[in-house]
């Protein structure tokens, strides 16, 4: 399966703001995931990710490559486990769990095209947040959009997509060539 996503880091006041006017009163849960690798971390070296979620009491143990050149492009390969020991999709790969991740997850929005969570994310004692949309590729202007849309609750300047998207004034110059091979002006329309 490939997984297309956007991610934008955010501050604390951030996070909270975003959460507090629209995240209440949307779905929530916790998961949990626990990382893999070798202990000289080669697989993270070369953009593999081995990890076993725990979500709603089941788990599921997933290979994440990301496709080189493109962060915001992975494929997947998920297998439902026993619990996070069960780490049987990587049998034979001399891993051990080197950490693991608790994520605080927010949904809100999702259409089946895209997604957007908002994360609250605790590892190794440090505590970050973040926005992540997830869209199958034909939507990837939806995606952008609902950033904008989202962002913009923070920062009340409109987004150069909104500003482009409601109707302006511009003035249409229309040119043609004379004989000297001068410009000239033909037509001004104002719409």
């Amino acid at each position: 399966m490939l997984e297309y996503e956007k991610k934008i880091f955010l501050s604390e006041n951030e996070y909270l703001k975003i959460f507090h006017l629209i995240g209440k009163t949307k779905t929530n849960y916790r998961q949990v995931n626990y990382y893999f690798d070798s202990n000289d971390f080669k697989m993270n070296s070369q953009g593999i990710t081995w990890r076993i979620r725990e979500k709603d009491g089941k788990y599921k143990a997933t290979i994440k490559a990301h496709k080189q050149g493109n962060m915001e492009c992975s494929v997947e390969k998920t297998k439902e486990v026993f619990n996070q020991h069960d780490d049987s999709l990587f049998s034979g790969m001399h891993l051990e769990l080197q950490g693991e991740l608790t994520t605080e997850r927010t949904i809100l929005f999702s259409d089946g095209r895209c997604e957007v969570a908002l994360d609250k994310n605790t590892y190794l004692g440090i505590t970050d947040y973040e926005m992540e949309v997830e869209y199958i590729p034909e939507y990837e202007n939806c995606a952008m959009n609902l950033i904008y849309q989202y962002m913009s609750i923070l920062y009340p300047i409109k987004p150069l997509l909104h500003i482009i998207s409601r109707r302006v004034s511009r003035v249409n110059l229309s040119v043609s060539l004379n004989r000297n091979n001068n410009y000239k002006t033909k037509k001004l329309n104002y719409n």
